[in-house]
């Protein structure tokens, strides 16, 4: 498996990446005609912008198969509200349902965290579903520490979001 950042090139690859992975994360948590609206087409057209008009401001990794093709990404940069301590967040964290619990998961995140530590950012936090049960257990067994919740409404329903906090970047990548 081979880690790399990701190009414009890999739009399309990351977008199916990310509509496979949601509807089959959030299959009994997002109601299903929502998880069908989903779009190949819509998602690289986001992605194909996010990568090419980013600026250095958001970090984005790829893994991908000997034979090229992409099995899952991380992304993130610096924390979207103003804070004191330099922080980082995670924005997007997948990785495909028959490629899960195998190490890719810990392989991008180590490295993007060895990103933020080249840029002296001292923790990061990230989003998830109150109900993705699987993502969550990745966050804390890999010392993800629950800070914060909120609602946020995904299509017509009304969801939890748990935020949880790494709190000191080199100590998580001697983890891994």
């Amino acid at each position: 498996m081979i880690i790399r950042k990701a190009t414009i090139n890999d739009a399309k690859e990351i977008a199916k990446v990310h509509v496979d992975t949601w509807k089959s994360a959030y299959k009994d948590i997002i109601c299903n005609e929502y998880l069908e609206r989903l779009s190949y087409e819509n998602r690289e057209k986001s992605w194909k912008s996010m990568l090419d008009n980013d600026m250095g401001l958001r970090i984005i990794y790829v893994a991908e198969e000997e034979n090229e093709t992409i099995v899952g990404f991380i992304s993130g940069g610096y924390e979207k509200k103003d804070t004191k301590i330099k922080n980082a967040e995670i924005y997007g964290f997948y990785v495909l349902k028959d490629y899960q619990n195998n190490g890719i998961g810990k392989m991008l995140f180590k490295k993007i965290l060895e990103s933020f530590n080249k840029l002296n950012l001292q923790s990061v936090s990230l989003w998830a579903l109150n109900d993705n049960y699987g993502g969550r257990k990745f966050y804390e067994s890999n010392g993800g520490i629950k800070v914060n919740e909120k609602e946020i409404t995904i299509g017509n329903e009304k969801l939890k979001e748990i935020q949880y906090l790494f709190k000191n970047i080199k100590d998580i990548i001697n983890i891994f």
